[in-house]
């Protein structure tokens, strides 16, 4: 057993010292960036050419940009982004590269401040697989400095600290010299979960492909970010298990295994990538409807926004009303990210309005890695028919009519038609502010007449009311036969909602 275990110390601190060292030699071809900002066909040179430079300076070997393009056009390579398997095998063949880098500029802007965003793909040329890629991006927030000092004023600025920033990113498994570069030896593998919170335990199992003899028996260890585990062998030939707790700062980790024959063949393959998230989704609720003494209100409908500050894949959502008490009377779930916009129109399940009054709607979304982010605003419904006023008395053959709105909601519109009988019309006024005062010249004849009115007024919710009058002139009467101080009596007027 402790001879076990020394082998292993060495075994370890070799894959360590040769993780460090296993950059030289390694040749590369970049292609151009497809630019997506100049249309399907577009490249972006000045970028490509940035890339080639840093990765120079790296320590690989870069193929010519007139190389790569020479091989395109051989081929008849005219789609950019991606390669066919076909067109990657011919480069291991034509161009004896070990590393193909492909990559699409997704986002690109120069005004009011340059930015870029850009997704990066490593193929390994002997098998055609994609062993890393990542989505960067540059923009204000990064290259804001202090008093404006040295900020990139272009995007030919931008440009070096992009490269800089993919290559921090670049994994060191994958980086090995072209002559220890073999085909897979994996049959299969099995990484989850992918995305999770710090405490959470990963699991990993690997099916090497090539069956050895106990004398050939490798040595088998899993290198998860830069930790040395030991995985267990399990009763099938050939698989490799590894759980662990991962109790590590937000940030993506890489899974490798390293494999050392008795012969001193080494080898470390990259797995892939899981990714710790303790940050949860910042979820901003707005609402759109009418803000009535600090809150949302609405009378049938009212339009939910969902929104998040920083957008990220979703995998659910909840939304839930409940009342003053804190009782739920209606709650909806579904998968995925809510939709952009919902809209309530003031029922429950059932299809119930719901009474007057404050309601909490609050929403709850969760992201990959499991952590919640939740959003709450307090709406108010309300569908009382706004309270108009009608008064009129008449000064100087003069009749003068006035309307008020009594109500707390705002108004949209309102009409007064007035018409001598029911039938001939005097006056038709309308608007959209209240109080207001119509005057009108008193009719010479009105023996055996009367002056009628219907009075409309909508808020700005949609609800309504209508009056009728039956007599302006009786309304209009002197002071002391009027009731209830110049205001419309029960017999001067019907309403209608």
């Amino acid at each position: 057993m402790a001879r076990y275990l020394a082998h292993s110390l060495i075994f370890m601190l070799s894959i360590c010292c040769w993780l460090s060292t296993a950059e030289a030699a390694v040749k590369v071809a970049v292609f151009p960036l497809q630019d997506l900002s100049q249309g399907d066909d577009g490249v972006n040179w000045p970028l490509t050419d940035q890339l080639g430079l840093a990765l120079t300076e790296k320590g690989f070997e870069v193929l010519s940009r007139q190389t790569v393009i020479s091989f395109m056009a051989r081929h008849r390579i005219r789609a950019l982004g991606n390669l066919e398997t076909y067109a990657i095998r011919q480069a291991r063949k034509d161009l004896d590269v070990t590393l193909l880098v492909l990559g699409t500029v997704c986002q690109q802007q120069t005004k009011p401040r340059p930015g870029v965003a850009v997704v990066i793909s490593l193929i390994r040329a002997d098998d055609g697989q994609t062993v890393w890629s990542n989505s960067i991006d540059l923009g204000e927030t990064e290259t804001r400095h202090l008093l404006g000092v040295h900020e990139p004023q272009s995007l030919d600025d931008l440009y070096p600290l992009l490269t800089k920033k993919i290559l921090a990113t670049w994994p060191a498994d994958i980086s090995v010299d072209a002559e220890k570069m073999q085909p897979f030896d994996i049959e299969s593998t099995w990484l989850r979960p992918v995305y999770i919170h710090s405490g959470q335990e990963v699991q990993c199992s690997v099916r090497l492909r090539i069956p050895w003899s106990p004398k050939n028996r490798p040595q088998v260890l899993f290198k998860v970010g830069k930790r040395i585990l030991q995985g267990e062998e399990s009763i099938a030939k050939g698989f490799y298990d590894l759980t662990w707790r991962e109790d590590g700062p937000d940030g993506r980790y890489p899974v490798s295994i390293a494999i050392q024959w008795p012969d001193g063949r080494r080898k470390i393959i990259l797995l892939g990538s899981y990714f710790v998230d303790n940050q949860p989704p910042e979820l901003e609720l707005e609402l759109k409807g009418f803000e009535l003494e600090g809150k949302t209100t609405f009378r049938d409908r009212l339009l939910i926004l969902p929104r998040l500050k920083v957008r990220e894949p979703l995998t659910r959502w909840h939304i839930n009303f409940s009342d003053s008490e804190g009782k739920s009377l209606l709650s909806q779930d579904g998968s995925g990210a809510p939709p952009e916009r919902l809209f309530w129109r003031g029922q429950d399940n059932s299809g119930r309005l719901f009474p007057e009054g404050d309601y909490l709607l609050t929403m709850q979304v969760w992201d990959r890695a499991g952590n919640m982010g939740q959003g709450s605003k307090m709406v108010t419904v309300h569908r009382k028919a706004p309270k108009l006023t009608v008064a009129a008395q008449i000064i100087k053959q003069e009749l003068i009519v006035d309307l008020l709105n009594e109500g707390t909601v705002p108004v949209a519109f309102w009409r007064l038609d007035m018409r001598i009988g029911t039938e001939i019309p005097l006056k038709l006024a309308e608007g959209t502010t209240l109080p207001a005062q119509i005057s009108i010249p008193v009719p010479q004849d009105l023996t055996g007449k009367i002056i009628t009115g219907k009075a409309f007024l909508q808020d700005i919710l949609g609800n309504k009311t209508t009056l009728f009058i039956k007599d302006f002139m009786t309304l209009a009467r002197p002071q002391t036969d009027l009731p209830a101080e110049g205001n419309l009596s029960d017999q001067d007027w019907v309403e209608e909602f």
